[in-house]
């Protein structure tokens, strides 16, 4: 996340992966990072390794939980890196280092130059062309339907910022060829990715490792149900209102609201 981290007392619950923060960390209540309390497929931390960086503050109220795993016998903790101060916050398991500086060498990560880089990609897969199309087979009992050609190992849809507007509905795939790359382009400044559920899984084609939502020209996205695959906002900001199963890069802020 470029931006700010926002958790609202009522918001979310965790971060099952590491969480890496380019403006403040702002936890209004307890908040797990890098450890995962009911979730899957998350790989524990590992020596040496800091599951939770912030460039700049970490002011908040509870304890986040900032992974530590046993395994074989040996105990690796998970840690804290903060460029500036942090006020407020208990790291329950993990080990904290704040004030230690807002640059890349200080923090170990370049916010800027990465985010230059994804936004560069993102324009880039915003203008490959469409390989299949969104379909409405809700009279049919398949809800929305994203249909490929069946043959591309990168199948490309190109949708509007509402397209995916449909809460009552499931996005379903159609003729997506086993280990294809599924690239979603969402247009517009204010994009809703907002179906009851989206059916990649971790089997069948395509799998929710290889589903991809580009939000490119987003400046305010909104996520506010559950989402399988991952999400790369390159310049807005997003208010994610459920769980999000997979990867999330966001170039401005981020107020997880919801639960998950």
């Amino acid at each position: 996340v470029l931006g700010s981290f926002t958790v609202p007392a009522s918001g979310g619950a965790e971060s099952e992966g590491r969480l890496a923060i380019g403006g403040s960390f702002l936890p209004a209540r307890g908040f797990s990072v890098g450890i995962s309390g009911g979730g899957t497929f998350v790989v524990g931390p590992q020596t040496g390794f800091n599951n939770l960086i912030v460039r700049n503050l970490a002011t908040g109220t509870n304890s986040p939980y900032v992974g530590t795993v046993a395994t074989l016998g040996t105990t690796v903790t998970g840690l804290v890196r903060i460029g500036g101060a942090s006020s407020g916050i208990t790291y329950d398991m993990g080990v904290l280092s704040d004030n230690v500086g807002m640059t890349p060498a200080d923090l170990g990560i370049d916010f800027d130059a990465l985010f230059a880089v994804l936004q560069a990609k993102s324009t880039c897969w915003s203008e490959l062309a469409a390989t299949g199309t969104l379909v409405d087979e809700v009279n049919l009992g398949n809800g929305w339907v994203l249909i490929g050609d069946d043959t591309s190992a990168l199948q490309v849809f190109d949708l509007g910022p509402n397209d995916l507007n449909v809460s009552n509905q499931e996005l379903n795939f159609r003729d997506i060829p086993a280990g294809a790359t599924v690239l979603v382009n969402v247009g517009g400044a204010s994009p809703v990715v907002g179906m009851a559920r989206i059916n990649a899984d971790v089997t069948g084609s395509p799998t929710l490792f290889n589903v991809l939502f580009n939000l490119h020209e987003a400046t305010a996205a909104s996520i506010p149900t559950e989402v399988n695959g991952s999400v790369l906002v390159p310049s807005g900001s997003l208010t994610l209102g459920g769980s999000l199963n997979g990867r999330l890069l966001v170039g401005g802020d981020v107020d997880f609201s919801g639960s998950g």
